[in-house]
């Protein structure tokens, strides 16, 4: 370190460390010069560096740590003034809907040109009423506004920019018209910190989520309250998952025909410590949401495969089981895989075995499941569209993919016969069915007016509470064994309804 003592001769006494030299005064001059500029050149650096650590690096916005370090001065700044007379400042987070599905059809470079011109359209928009946008992560943007007035006012300011930004653009060669949704918290009302103010309005963004396409929500306490309990029930599920709390049950499929026993369709049932015999409608979205469906679905598979020997070892004879294969559980690569090797391990013939898929499967990439279509059918496992009618592309689904079985939704059944329009869709479907060589199925019967309607249609097969509500397994051999007799006895044409209801919820 160089001293503060200077000494005769144009010489400058320094200390190196260990021992006194002396320096002359040009040589020093020209140490601090260099020094100085190193400094200052270290310093810009520094600065161009966190001026990078604020961006993001595709679309040249801010991104999260660049927005949260600007939010966090305006609110400052806003508490050091009387904010209680000054308009409110919001932070609006949107997201592109089904972003996911862009990429995977036109892939990622597309997908970057998207995020590029939204984010440049965002811009335009915000220029005179934010303070500059923010891209947070993947397809998700937001922005602060300070000064609109309201909750109203920014919804209103919000709506305007989305629907600036969802005009169409051309991405790769295509028109694609993007939509967004949008989620606002206000200050202070919603958040007096930076952080929690973004968090309630992401919150606001994935309630809107929740509703559909292209919707915009303000905050809401009661929507971290939902999110807290959805996050809870995941941890419960968790838990049931590792404790097997998860059960089977089974409601039969009867031959129309002949009133026999055709088959049975697996339905979950999560058997609660506290709250007793839970229906999937109280957790398979949460389930659906947080990907746990897809470890919940291999289960399924693996337990209705081992009933089903179970069943043959009590002297049944082989009954085709149907299991639904949820649209992320499809979606997974090794979903064929998954199927094969349960059926292997518990010892059954793939031609006993039936996965049910909705429309829904063939809304993503529909070469894919083709592919997994044809997959199952070579390995002899049947393929049946549930709830047919519903979805979107219904005819052309019959047309394209190799299924084996239609299952009429139930919805179509509830009003028949007599609703004119559900009848003749009904009869309708059946016709286009059996003229395609499928088998056809007939939801939700409930009464002897629609099993007589589905049976003058020469409907293949029901099921519904008519005939019996989904019950434990080990009810199901009781079960066929009736079946069985009044087959043989001529009595399938005359079934009485409800042959075993079990005392179960009336939910499927």
């Amino acid at each position: 370190m160089f001293s503060r003592f200077a000494g005769r001769n144009g010489l400058w006494v320094a200390w190196t460390g260990h021992s006194l030299r002396a320096v002359p005064l040009g040589t020093l001059a020209l140490t601090a010069a260099w020094c100085g500029g190193a400094a200052f050149a270290l310093g810009i650096a520094a600065r161009a560096w966190r001026k990078l650590r604020r961006r993001d690096r595709l679309t040249g916005l801010y991104n999260g740590r660049g927005l949260l370090t600007r939010l966090q001065s305006v609110l400052t700044a806003r508490a050091a003034d009387n904010a209680d007379l000054l308009p409110p400042v919001a932070v609006a987070v949107v997201d592109i809907d089904r972003f996911r599905w862009l990429n995977e059809s036109l892939g990622y470079k597309a997908g970057d040109e998207v995020l590029k011109v939204v984010a440049r359209r965002l811009e335009g928009c915000v220029a005179d009423r934010g303070t500059g946008v923010a891209r947070m992560d993947g397809d998700t943007f937001a922005w602060v506004m300070p000064g609109l007035g309201d909750r109203a006012a920014a919804a209103r300011f919000v709506s305007r920019v989305v629907d600036e930004v969802c005009k169409g653009m051309t991405v790769g060669g295509r028109l694609y018209r993007p939509t967004l949704s949008a989620g606002i918290a206000v200050y202070p009302d919603d958040g007096a910190e930076a952080g929690v103010l973004l968090r309630h309005a992401a919150t606001a963004l994935h309630a809107a989520q929740a509703e559909g396409r292209g919707v915009i929500r303000t905050y809401d306490p009661a929507m971290s309250r939902r999110f807290q309990e959805q996050f809870h029930l995941e941890s419960e599920l968790l838990r049931a998952l590792a404790n097997g709390e998860f059960v089977l049950h089974y409601q039969p499929r009867v031959q129309l025909s002949t009133g026999a026993m055709s088959g049975v369709e697996a339905l979950l049932r999560w058997q609660h410590p506290s709250l007793g015999l839970l229906p999937p409608s109280r957790f398979i979205d949460v389930a659906e949401e947080t990907g746990l469906i897809v470890p919940i679905g291999e289960w399924v598979i693996h337990a209705a495969c081992r009933q089903v020997k179970q069943w043959q070892a009590e002297g049944l004879p082989p009954l085709r089981v149907a299991v639904n294969i949820s649209p992320r559980q499809f979606q997974r690569d090794d979903v064929v895989a998954v199927v094969a090797q349960a059926l292997e391990e518990h010892g059954v013939d793939p031609a006993w075995f039936e996965v049910e898929i909705t429309e829904q499967v063939f809304m993503g990439n529909i070469d894919e499941a083709n592919r997994k279509i044809h997959a199952f059918r070579r390995m002899g496992v049947c393929v049946a569209i549930d709830d047919f009618g519903v979805g979107y592309a219904s005819l052309s689904t019959l047309k394209h993919f190799p299924v084996d079985c239609v299952k009429i939704d139930r919805s179509f059944i509830r009003d028949v016969p007599a609703s004119p329009e559900d009848a003749a869709i009904v009869s309708a479907v059946i016709e286009l069915g059996h003229s395609l060589r499928l088998r056809v199925v007939g939801e939700g019967v409930e009464t002897p007016e629609q099993r007589m309607f589905l049976e003058a249609r020469r409907c293949d097969e029901v099921q519904g509470y008519y005939f019996s509500h989904p019950v434990p397994p080990e009810k199901i051999p009781n079960l066929w064994r009736n079946m069985s007799r009044r087959e043989k006895s001529g009595a399938g044409a005359s079934l009485p309804g409800c042959l075993c209801t079990a005392g179960l919820s009336s939910e499927p």
